[in-house]
């Protein structure tokens, strides 16, 4: 696939495990946003700082289209958004500013909702539109 210039495959759905841990969810988010021309820039406090309750893991923008988001991170199981989160989202969508939040399938779903993949099968590939930026 690297080598025809193509994203890696990435399941679109699948059982949920309860064992994988938020921080190694955050990797597998990440590596699906960057396959498909994103540039991601990490916001994590893994420990509570208290400097800026309710941020997002993640600050998103893609490196041809015009898309800028923030992603929060959640576990495939269990996973849910602080007060602070909620109303960190809440102040985005009320200033028009996209803000997520999930697991590697739930960015695999935002991606297809955004028009640059679509599903095939059991994966995402990208969209017709969209070739990936390979660096």
């Amino acid at each position: 696939r690297e080598q025809l210039g193509l994203a890696p495959a990435f399941t679109a759905d699948g059982p949920r495990d309860e064992r994988e841990l938020e921080k190694a969810e955050q990797v597998e988010v990440r590596k699906r946003l960057i396959a498909f021309g994103f540039v991601v820039r990490n916001l994590s406090q893994y420990r509570p700082s208290k400097v800026a309750p309710g941020f997002p893991d993640l600050a998103v923008h893609h490196t041809r289209e015009p898309i800028f988001f923030f992603f929060e991170t959640k576990r495939q199981v269990g996973g849910k958004r602080s007060p602070a989160q909620i109303a960190f989202a809440d102040d985005c969508k009320r200033c028009n500013i996209g803000c997520y939040s999930g697991d590697r399938y739930a960015v695999a779903q935002l991606l297809v909702d955004l028009g640059l993949a679509i599903r095939i099968d059991d994966r995402i590939e990208p969209a017709n539109r969209y070739q990936p930026h390979h660096a």
